[in-house]
């Protein structure tokens, strides 16, 4: 398809059909045939309210997450990346808590306080989604694959923050956007430098103390 020039076409139609995703959910809230799964006009307000808010931190966050990983591009400080995680990831997941306490007709305090609980834990999940493709690959991915896209994820950053050494900057930049087979050796490098500096094993810390966060609020 593409050899015959209809590569643009089916490009359009990937980014028209990712962009209907995003509003094929709220068919759920249209459909009022029945009558016991109907909701009140004011809750439907405030669903689409947190809907449409969660949609612009997440392309917010996206965007972010994109100019990241231009070649050449800023290295974000931890507080950035941080941030950059609860918009892109960490709004979904309290938008699932804060949308389902929302429809149970809780008070705005308790749906506000869900809804950052929901951030944490997206956070510490992006964390550890980070790690795991450097330690040892993501389902459907290859290990270490990340750095060759030019991911700036908090290991690499709090490797930077502690060191003065730009040795591993130079080497993600000498990687990115070469096939995988290439540069398997700097992969390793650029793995084992995260681990000696220690830099691995703080993100790691750095999530799961996020996440007993996320269960003491929950719990209380």
């Amino acid at each position: 398809l593409w050899s015959r020039g209809l590569g643009d076409v089916y490009k359009r139609q990937a980014v028209n059909a990712g962009n209907l995703l995003y509003f094929l959910p709220t068919r759920l809230l249209d459909s009022r045939s029945d009558n016991a799964s109907a909701i009140d006009s004011a809750k439907e307000l405030r669903i689409y309210r947190m809907y449409a808010e969660t949609m612009r931190k997440i392309h917010y966050g996206q965007g972010l997450y994109i100019l990241w990983h231009q070649p050449g591009a800023e290295l974000p400080t931890a507080t950035d990346y941080l941030s950059m995680c609860t918009l892109k990831s960490g709004s979904l997941a309290g938008l699932a808590l804060g949308m389902g306490a929302a429809l149970a007709g809780a008070s705005s305090m308790t749906v506000n306080l869900l809804l950052t609980i929901g951030e944490r834990f997206g956070v510490s999940f992006q964390i550890i989604d980070d790690i795991t493709n450097l330690e040892q690959g993501n389902l459907g991915k290859d290990r270490g694959d990340d750095l060759i896209e030019g991911k700036k994820s908090l290991p690499i950053i709090l490797h930077r923050e502690s060191s003065n050494s730009n040795e591993l900057l130079e080497l993600l930049e000498d990687i990115q956007n070469r096939p995988i087979e290439q540069v398997l050796p700097q992969i390793n490098r650029a793995v084992t430098m995260l681990v000696d500096s220690g830099s691995l094993r703080e993100a790691r810390l750095r999530a799961s103390n996020l996440y007993r966060q996320t269960r003491i609020e929950l719990a209380a």
